[in-house]
């Protein structure tokens, strides 16, 4: 009995040492994750008001009183670069005049079905980041609506499927530790069956 106490008292410190490293590999985990994210999340916001100014640069040099000078920069280098932030544009009245990246589109999209897609992403857009405003230059402002990334929508499920790996990870460990503990204490049974019997055969001597 006291060897089976022992191998108890094991597999519970076992459980105890599994149960914090999962504890602190998750928790270090999903803390290094959101940092990432947050991180990200900057890192394409900032790239939008760069968008932004690359726009209202656009509209500053079509001015007929503006010196133009060279936009190509602006417009191969800024507002082409863009491959993965999805971004619609509309002016003062609320009509669309570019986007880029809108998942659902496609060619030879009927006008009126593509006006609804684009308006429902400008909806789920706004209620994620508020609508950054371009001011035109002739006293009237547009607005960018923009999302996350693909990429970074992904990744921002990495947490959640980490935190479910580790779950399983520690139901399986609990599992087989019960399991091994039950088959200890199913031998020792038998054992001290065993030597019940032999006891039980064995005549007493006086």
């Amino acid at each position: 009995m006291l060897k089976s106490f022992d191998i108890y008292n094991q597999n519970n410190i076992l459980k105890i040492i599994l149960a914090l490293n999962l504890l602190l590999v998750g928790t270090g985990s999903l803390l290094y994750t959101n940092r990432l994210i947050l991180k990200l999340e900057v890192r394409e916001e900032q790239y939008v008001q760069l968008y932004v100014k690359a726009v209202e640069y656009l509209y500053s040099s079509s001015r007929p009183d503006a010196d133009s000078g060279d936009i190509t920069f602006v417009t191969s280098e800024i507002l082409q670069a863009n491959k993965t932030i999805p971004v619609i544009y509309v002016d003062d009245h609320n009509q669309i005049l570019a986007r880029l990246n809108i998942d659902g589109l496609h060619e030879g999209m009927p006008p009126a079905e593509e006006k609804v897609l684009l308006r429902k992403k400008m909806a789920e857009m706004s209620e994620n980041h508020a609508p950054i405003p371009v001011d035109r230059g002739d006293g009237s402002h547009g607005l960018v609506y923009y999302s996350n990334s693909n990429v970074l929508r992904q990744i921002a499920y990495l947490p959640y499927a980490l935190l479910a790996i580790l779950t399983a990870l520690g139901i399986l460990a609990y599992l087989s530790f019960s399991s091994s503990r039950r088959a200890e204490q199913n031998r020792v049974w038998v054992g001290l069956a065993k030597e019940t019997a032999h006891q039980l055969g064995t005549p007493c001597r006086h």
